[in-house]
């Protein structure tokens, strides 16, 4: 999320948004004027300036704008607070001494000390990443410059050290580079230089005003600032290393400004037992389509055994055939089955319209999935979790492991190399913000330092699971496929979409899929497991679903009868609706409801989760059991299934999974009908 300044209902509110302009919020709403936000380090509160009390005062309130407070609460004027890195601070600028000084206060506005003790004008404090420098801005040299001194205020030196007017100081993530404004190209720019003043360059370089910089919280690969270049004052994003692809996101006619980026850092391990995590994505099925009479059956969760058609008609849903229908599920496709929540739309899609029979109108009884009944019938059903967007494979694998589409809405096209990703050559249709028209890019998330995709690409690079899983020091595998092996689903496979994890040193956890079986019988499957099947396997459109049902059972009791089953928890779903029948209307922001069963030891045994979830819940049980930051907002906000464990209780004991030989005629009509790796959905 960015907190930015806006003039927009009438006077300076704090508003938030998410990194593409999306979900625009009145956060501090109130009538008086409120500015400069600044994020504390946790990502929980925003401190800002504000003059309801009839002077500027420091003021702070909770990431959903509660619990206002004022903190500073003194008759002089004091504004531009930033917090320290370890969130016990706020430093802050005022006037109380008569000229402006940069102070310090306690995160609770207690021992208020001025701290850079100067005649001159101090003011723009910002700390440095570890907390013992605090740069600022800085007239007593005759013009402004950017100063830096200790933590206690001693040591103070001039950085910038230029005749222009230099401001606005923002140090990178890493320590190493210092952000700033400066006129000395004639008007306002953004400009950058190492953290010993070396090195100073023009990064924005435009003719129009440009300020307020700010790096991204996450290795600081993109910069927020403000800039006039659309005729007002609005928060801009570029790429942090060279000033590329500016993009405006806030997108007013009124002024905004003062962008501040939340951090998102990691909190404690849950202290649960679970140390290995494994997430069996199969593909496009809906929660009635293939739980739905499960539900009906039992009596547990919320299933249904009948829909209902555009023209308002209640129809059985019919027993499905083993052979999945191709059925459209194209983001279109989805947004028209949904038909704004009556649920009713599936009906008008391609694939399952009348003359189809009502294709997608249909679910599954025990004995077409019986390793899947079994495992729902032992273990926890979440009857709530939905898809993150109405997006097909391409963008829900995306999501699995980064929590967002990155810019992407549509499927990969072109189809000239193996699979989806960044050696596919495919191209995607993408946009830097929702205010954007669409463009095609490389279907690659490029690396942090742009590398990756087939030629230049606009898109830029985002954290994921693996980058998390990295950092903290444990282990992951992505078990796939490999390119130009037919039906093997290279496709599917989540790596080679992130240029990262293709061409670069994560590439050694990218694994053929069948290592999966050998590491859960050795006892040695990482932390993480992500595992996609191959094409025949994996239930999809054309496929057969209970060899799919096969392959799970496979996976599952690989791990129920190896040495990890003590400390595992399993989760498995599907990417999309393929597009199925489903009763169930999304929650706002979310797409439709797909399958979700969880197995562990530690599951509440035969039981359901009803709580809302979706791919972000996946991360956030992940970075909740490992204690890691989250890869972004929506899985920080997350539902992480908490209710579906219950970690104090007699372990549940494995169960038994069978494989069920396919009919001969299906045998033969597979056969006859080979998969195709490159289906984009």
């Amino acid at each position: 999320m960015i907190a930015f300044t806006t003039f927009r209902t009438g006077d300076n509110e704090i508003f938030v948004m998410n990194a593409d302009g999306s979900r625009q919020a009145d956060l501090s709403n109130n009538s008086a004027s409120d500015s400069q936000p600044a994020w504390s380090p946790d990502g929980a509160k925003v401190a800002f300036t504000s003059n309801r009390t009839g002077n500027n005062d420091v003021w702070v309130m909770n990431a959903d704008g509660s619990r206002q407070a004022d903190l500073s609460n003194n008759s002089a004027l004091d504004s531009q607070p930033a917090w320290s890195p370890d969130g016990t601070k706020v430093a802050f600028t005022s006037n109380r001494t008569g000229n402006n000084e940069v102070a310090v206060m306690n995160a609770d506005g207690s021992a208020q000390t001025n701290l850079s003790r100067d005649h001159s004008s101090d003011s723009d404090p910002a700390w440095s990443p570890d907390g013992t420098k605090v740069a600022f801005t800085s007239n007593r040299t005759g013009n402004n410059d950017v100063w830096v001194m200790n933590a206690d205020g001693s040591g103070q030196a001039d950085l910038s050290n230029d005749s222009a007017s230099d401001s606005q100081p923002a140090w990178s993530p890493d320590g190493t580079k210092v952000a700033f404004t400066s006129n000395r190209t004639g008007n306002n720019d953004v400009w950058v230089m190492n953290a010993d003043g070396s090195g100073q360059a023009d990064l924005s370089k435009d003719p129009a005003p440009d300020s307020d910089p700010i790096f991204a919280p996450d290795q600081g690969w993109r910069m927020a600032f403000t800039s006039g270049r659309d005729g007002n004052p609005e928060v801009y994003l570029m790429e942090a290393a060279d000033g590329s692809n500016p993009v405006d996101v806030s997108h007013d006619a009124s002024n905004d400004f003062n962008g501040d980026w939340q951090p998102l850092p990691g909190g404690p391990s849950n202290g649960s037992p679970i140390q290995h995590v494994v997430i069996l994505d199969m593909e496009n099925h809906t929660f009635d389509n293939v739980l739905g009479k499960f539900c009906v059956t039992t009596g547990r969760c919320d299933g249904a055994t009948t829909g209902e058609l555009y023209d308002g008609t209640i129809i059985d849903l019919a027993p499905a055939t083993d052979i999945v229908p191709v059925v459209s599920h194209e983001p279109r496709a989805q947004t028209l089955a949904v038909n704004k929540g009556r649920m009713n739309g599936f009906s008008r899609i391609a694939g399952c319209e009348v003359q189809d029979g009502y294709a997608c109108y249909s679910q599954f009884d025990q004995p077409q999935i019986p390793n899947l009944w079994a495992l729902a019938q032992t273990f926890v059903v979440s009857d709530r979790t939905f898809q993150q967007d109405a997006i097909g494979s391409w963008g829900s694998h995306l999501e699995l492991v980064a929590s967002t589409l990155d810019g992407f809405a549509s499927s990969p096209f072109g189809q000239f190399g193996p699979g989806w990703g960044c050696d596919s050559g495919n191209r995607v249709s993408w946009r830097p913000s929702v205010w954007a028209h669409l463009v095609n890019q490389p279907s690659c998330i490029p690396a942090p330092d742009g590398s990756g995709p087939f030629r230049p690409s606009a898109v830029p690079w985002t954290s994921t699971v693996m980058d998390r899983m990295d950092h903290a020091g444990l282990t992951w595998k992505i078990y796939g496929g490999v390119p130009f092996e037919k039906g093997l689903g290279y496709h599917l496979s989540i790596c080679p979409s992130f240029a990262e994890c293709l061409y670069g040193p994560q590439n050694v956890s990218f694994v053929q899929r069948d290592q999966f079986l050998t590491d859960a019988a050795a006892g040695t499957l990482p932390n993480l497991s992500i595992l996609t099947p191959a094409e025949d396997e994996s239930q999809h459109n054309n496929d057969s679903m209970l060899q799919g049902d096969n392959w799970i059972g496979e996976q599952v009791d690989a791990v129920m009868n190896g040495p990890q089953w003590g400390s595992s928890a399993i989760f498995v779903t599907y990417d999309d609706c393929g597009c199925f029948y489903d009763h169930v209307p999304p929650p706002p922001g979310l797409g439709i409801r797909i399958p979700m069963v969880i197995v562990s030891p530690f599951a509440r045994g035969a039981s359901t989760d009803s709580s809302t979830a979706s791919y972000p819940s996946l991360l956030a049980f992940v970075e909740h059991t490992f204690g890691l930051a989250p890869v972004g907002p929506e899985d920080a906000a997350a539902y992480d299934y908490s209710q579906s464990f219950d970690y104090a209780q007699q372990p549940l004991k494995a169960i038994p999974l069978e494989v069920h030989p396919l009919p001969r005629w299906e045998v033969r009509w597979l056969k006859a009908h080979p998969p195709d790796d490159q289906d984009p959905t």
